[in-house]
């Protein structure tokens, strides 16, 4: 007798068949459930739970792979030789390669390793398909024989006959394909009555294989009864929903008739809720033909509960505080399940949140291998001999830790790599030299110690791959590859760190990655078998052995089993299995994700199937059942739940992209219309004391507040949670913080020395000044020739060139065009062999770049030049440091504090200018400037521009004799401020056409270079400067027409001493913020200006606040 039971989720379909097993197994019948694989493991459970211990004799839970191997036992044909998925994988490879000059459509990619790489799992799905479809290569040939010559599907399908067959043929010879099961153990049950006297059930399934057709047609012929379950309300539904469990009934319809037909058996309601809005949710949610739930049977929605949340992160930390209030009523953990659509796509979100919050859990989900350790290790040495040392791949080995190379020594590495863009033969440089700073002339402490880790671990990483790759090209075979690699992997020790890194991940409670990370080197020794194994007489180059590998690696399963009693289950709608769950959260449930979008994918598209079919070969995946499908899943879910129900949606992705709610959710509102989404709010107090550590950070959001307090003190008390409140201490978010008194007294007291660059990095912003000059951070990146390093490349040729062509005490004025060029050429040459060491190519880039540089560098000179036709002052010092190192020179310029402590601001002079009259000196400061540069005296008060006039008054103020004979002061003389001035050259931003000629384009350029500052309003002094008090040399000061020289830039000597006294009193208030410890990010803002514009420290700013000009 055949019986077809219909019932919709939840109408006891399992139940069902529970009473008629029972009843078996007390009458000691013998009986078979056949259920899905996922289903295996809980239906044996379930059983041993309600059976007693004899019913052993008698029953017994299958699968189809199991019943074909209880067949196999009886009548034989059992293998112990089966291929699994990394062997199948190996062989479909080397069978693409091997016919790629015979295939058509498919040639090209099978040709290369990387395109057979991608096309053998399409093809190994191809394959596989045909065989659950039962079609053979011949059938598809005679099939695609009756397409048109010019029809691309023709071709196509001549290619895949070929491959598949091939591909058998390949594996017959070595192997049994578990594949083949089915169908073998179909022809065995035609000649032998396995089923005889036997009552068969036949559960939770969805849809079937023409294999397993094959197999139930049998079990019809024999079985004494025949029991089906089948998912929709009856034979005839036209839900949308039911499209494949349609399909289903009309198969088994039409087979139970070729028997004389069956009984039909429809189940009653839904037995499985206890809430009834879940049962009426079940009824009307795919019900289009009833918009509302009827209002004599509306129900309140208080067990169905939508969640809108910012981001997938934050819907699951709605989950597990939902899962934790749960808990806390008495549910247990494997009373709830938690289902995503893919549940891959949310690894690294769901794990990290259900860790923080505690929750034991368990994801039903396949393991990439591809992201353990052993196998990047592995694949990228491979990878850096066949793609000759390239940056990522050498990176993607160092960080693996199993070569011996610690964390920080890695990211140490990849910096120092990166900045230098360091590839291919620059891994052999016997010792590498280039600045961590990137083109800087002077190598600091900590650039010192970079350069040294980065040979280090050069020198560590070199050595061992050279021999490696050395192994590889002597070996004879891929046997003799797989033993090199195995050589040196015993070489590194790898299993002794993989030990090690599992015991890490033990202690820190990570139990499934433990247990992953040991299984690792047995999988890599299999995987060595396997490919010697399988094409032991072929010699691939490194590239082909490293694509042979990845496809052992991702065609090897490695999920786990559950590693608790009692665990939240995880896992997608599509395959997941859970039993009978009082609590189920819907997560992801936004359109395009829950249900997902239906497109073609594979080989085959929608059209080809249909083509397929009229042409008499039928194989699944019909466009309009999977879009069926997607519906069915979300259904499946909603109904899994026998009391609550939570589905979550989010308003971004995890990349920040904007999404909509799924369709499900406005279905849902308008069956039940009381129902409202509501906002997750990680700030109030039900989700934030869920457990300790999140209570830790949702004391942040407390502020001072007497609940902060209390919720301190409660969590002080749980040794624990030490760090992590004194972690609080430290101020991530608010604008306005200090460094503790004794941090601040210990960089500031006793006199600090400050550069006057620093002193005004802290008025710009105190919270950047600490980033950059306390703390050290640099940003990464590519080494370029920055805009600071323009200016450091011009101080250098200035200064080298100013030195040599000064005579006598004078500017040699009568130096030559080409003699000023030939002279700037040789010094442009020393720097450039400075700042780029041999090692490293220069590039056509950067060869403009000095070209560039040369241009504007000559027409500074040129200009200067001109200044000193004109002028009586003459040039004496160059690069002049202020900062006591040189008895000989000046001290830096000292202030008194606030609290009588001398503050010393040291710095370098570009250029030092005298002019004598009689005994006394007067001294111009000149400093060069690569941009925009104009002096502004309402900035001094601010703590702004000092620059200059600190230089200035150093030198002015020096009690140093040797200074006073260097300056030729004598005794009795006097030492004078003549000015301070910028001399910018605004040349950067300076376009021409490419038409224009090189003494125009000079012209140009000269007309951007201004002089902007201070001077001495003596106009003896001003003539000495320049004779013609030209205003462009004189910093806009000039001449009216009555002879009264006129200028905004013009200062007595007394206005010179009180400018000395304003800056003091403005460096004693800087230097008392700074003493106070005041690091706030409070940037100094002035009209279209803001110093976050230019700031590298926005990342870790905490109020970036830009003009909106950059």
């Amino acid at each position: 007798m055949i019986n077809l039971v219909f019932g919709v989720s939840g109408s006891g379909k399992s139940a069902y068949i529970e009473k008629k097993i029972m009843a078996d197994a007390a009458c000691g019948r013998e009986a078979y459930l056949i259920v899905p694989e996922q289903k295996t493991y809980l239906a044996e459970r379930r059983y041993t739970k309600i059976l007693p211990p004899a019913a052993q004799l008698c029953f017994e839970v299958l699968n189809f792979t199991r019943l074909a191997n209880k067949i196999f036992r009886q009548y034989g044909g059992l293998s112990y030789n089966y291929i699994d998925a990394g062997m199948k994988a190996l062989l479909m490879w080397h069978n693409l390669r091997e016919l790629a000059p015979l295939l058509g459509e498919y040639g090209e990619p099978a040709a290369s390793p990387a395109g057979a790489s991608r096309l053998a799992p399409l093809m190994l799905a191809v394959a596989g398909e045909l065989k659950a479809a039962v079609i053979s290569p011949s059938a598809l040939e005679a099939a695609a024989k009756k397409l048109p010559e010019e029809s691309a599907l023709r071709a196509r399908l001549l290619d895949i006959s070929l491959i598949a067959a091939s591909y058998q043929n390949l594996v017959a010879q070595s192997y049994d394909d578990a594949s083949d099961d089915l169908t073998k153990a179909a022809e065995l049950l035609s000649e032998h009555n396995f089923f005889s006297g036997k009552h068969v059930y036949i559960d939770s399934f969805t849809s079937y294989t023409a294999q397993e057709y094959a197999i139930i047609r049998q079990i019809f012929r024999q079985a004494a009864s025949v029991t089906i379950t089948i998912g929709c309300e009856g034979p005839g539904s036209r839900q949308l929903h039911f499209a494949t469990l349609r399909d289903t009934a009309e198969r088994l319809l039409e087979v139970a008739g070729e028997r004389g037909g069956c009984e039909i058996v429809r189940l009653g309601s839904p037995k499985r809720f206890s809430a009834p809005e879940l049962a009426l949710l079940e009824k009307y949610l795919w019900r289009m033909d009833c918009p509302k739930i009827p209002e004599h049977k509306a129900a309140p929605a208080k067990n169905i509960k939508i969640i809108s949340c910012r981001n997938p992160y934050a819907e699951a930390e709605a989950a597990a505080a939902a899962i934790l209030t749960e808990l806390r009523r008495g549910m247990r953990c494997r009373d709830i399940a938690v289902i995503l659509r893919d549940a891959g796509a949310w690894a690294g979100i769901i794990d990290a949140v259900f860790d923080k919050f505690g929750i034991p859990y368990f994801i039903s989900e396949r393991t990439e291998l591809s992201s353990k350790p052993l196998v990047k290790l592995i694949l990228s040495a491979l990878r850096i001999k066949s793609r000759n040392w390239r940056q990522n791949e050498v990176i993607s080995y160092v960080k693996t830790g199993l070569c011996g190379i610690d964390e920080r020594e890695a990211d140490i590495f990849e910096d120092y790599c990166s900045t230098w863009n360091l590839s291919g033969q620059s891994f052999f440089e016997e010792r590498w030299s280039m600045n961590p700073d990137g083109y800087v002339t002077e190598l600091s402490e900590r650039g010192a110690g970079i350069l040294r880790i980065a040979n280090s671990v050069k020198d560590r990483l070199v050595s061992p791959l050279v021999g490696l790759f050395t192994s590889l090209d002597a070996a004879d075979d891929l046997r003799g590859m797989c033993r090199a690699l195995y050589e040196y992997t015993e070489a590194l020790d790898v299993r002794t760190r993989l030990s090690e890194l599992a015991e890490r991940e033990r202690a820190a409670g990570n139990l499934r990655c433990a247990g992953e990370t040991l299984r690792l080197y047995n999988i890599y020794i299999d995987a060595l078998e396997k490919i010697s194994g399988a094409l032991p007489d072929t010699k691939p180059d490194c590239e082909e052995f490293a694509c042979l590998l990845k496809l052992v690696f991702d065609n090897t399963d490695i999920g786990s089993l559950p590693t608790r009693q009692d665990e939240v289950t995880i896992g997608s709608a599509s395959l997941l299995r859970v039993d009978s769950p009082r609590f189920v959260i819907a997560l992801g449930m936004n359109e395009g994700e829950f249900p997902a979008e239906v497109s073609d994918s594979g080989i085959f598209s929608g059209a080809d199937r249909f083509m397929l079919a009229s042409l008499g070969l039928k194989l699944s995946g019909d466009p309009a059942l999977r879009a069926s499908d997607e519906l069915f899943f979300v259904y499946r879910t909603l109904t899994a739940a026998s009391e609550l129900l939570m589905i979550t949606c989010s308003g971004t992705s995890a990349s920040g992209s904007r999404r909509q709610p799924s369709p499900v959710i406005p279905r849902i509102k308008t069956l039940f219309p009381d129902i409202t989404v509501t906002e997750y709010d990680s700030t109030e107090p039900a989700f934030g004391l869920q457990t300790p550590e999140v209570a830790v950070e949702y004391l942040r959001l407390l502020g001072d507040s007497p609940e902060a307090t209390a919720l301190r003190a409660s969590l002080k008390k749980l040794d624990r949670m030490a760090p992590r409140l004194a972690a609080l201490e430290v101020p991530v978010s608010d604008p306005e913080c200090r460094i503790s008194p004794d941090n601040a007294a210990g960089l500031f007291g006793g006199g600090p020395a400050v550069s006057q660059s620093r002193l005004e990095s802290y008025v710009l912003c105190p919270f950047g000044y600490f980033c950059r000059y306390e703390l050290g951070l640099r940003e990464g990146g590519r080494a370029e020739f920055s805009y600071n390093q323009v200016g450091s490349f011009i101080h250098y040729v200035m200064e080298r060139f100013m030195r040599e062509a000064v005579h006598g005490g004078k500017f040699d004025t009568e130096l030559t065009d080409d003699e000023i060029e030939t002279l700037a050429d040789r010094i442009i040459a020393e720097y450039a062999g400075r700042i780029i060491p041999g090692e490293i190519e220069r590039g056509s880039r950067l060869e403009y770049l000095f070209f560039r540089l040369r241009r504007i560098t000559l027409v500074l000179i040129l200009n200067i030049r001109e200044e000193f036709r004109h002028s009586l002052f003459t040039p004496a010092f160059f690069e002049l440091r202020l900062d006591g190192s040189d008895p000989a020179f000046p001290e830096p310029a000292e202030y008194v504090g606030p609290g009588g402590e001398r503050i010393k601001i040291r710095g370098v002079v570009d250029r030092v200018d005298l002019f004598r009259r009689g005994n006394d000196v007067f001294i111009r400061v000149v400093d060069y400037k690569t941009g925009d540069k104009e002096f502004s005296p309402d900035d001094i008060k601010d703590g702004l521009g000092l620059q200059l006039l600190l230089y200035l008054f150093a030198l002015c103020r020096s009690r140093s004799e040797e200074f006073r004979r260097a300056l030729g002061c004598p005794p009795g003389g006097r030492i004078y401020p003549a000015g301070a001035l910028y001399l910018s050259a605004k040349l950067p931003l300076l376009t021409v056409e490419d038409d224009i000629g090189e003494e125009e384009i000079r012209e140009m350029a000269s007309a951007r270079i201004s002089r902007s500052g201070l001077l001495y309003s003596d106009d003896e002094i001003l003539a000495a400067m320049n004779a013609g008090f030209d205003p462009k040399f004189l910093g806009g000061a000039k001449k009216d027409s009555k002879g009264i020289t006129k200028g905004n830039n013009l200062l007595d000597i007394d206005g010179f001493n009180q400018l000395y006294e304003i800056i003091g009193e403005t460096i004693s208030r800087i230097a008392a913020e700074m003493r106070s410890g005041i690091a706030s990010a409070s940037p100094k803002l002035s009209p279209g200006k803001s110093p976050c514009d230019w700031c590298r420290y926005s990342a870790v700013c905490r109020s970036a606040k830009p003009s909106g000009r950059k």
